[in-house]
């Protein structure tokens, strides 16, 4: 009885091995970051900008000497 039980199931036995195993498919897109530059780099114009502006009003630094 046991011999012919074991021939019978033979014939699933790929089947049961297969269904041992997984398959995992990841898919995952890399895309640029070129917001945050852009963003950047505006604000770094922006500063420039204003720290020019200020640097053209005066170009000596008045100092009040303390030591005196």
């Amino acid at each position: 009885m046991p011999k012919v039980l074991f021939l019978w199931s033979l014939p699933f036995l790929p089947l049961l091995l297969a269904s041992c195993t997984t398959h995992h498919e990841i898919t995952h897109r890399v895309e640029p970051v070129h917001i945050i530059v852009d963003v950047n780099v505006q604000v770094e114009e922006q500063l420039n900008s204003f720290f020019d502006d200020l640097d053209s009003q005066s170009k000596t630094v008045i100092t009040e000497d303390s030591s005196s």
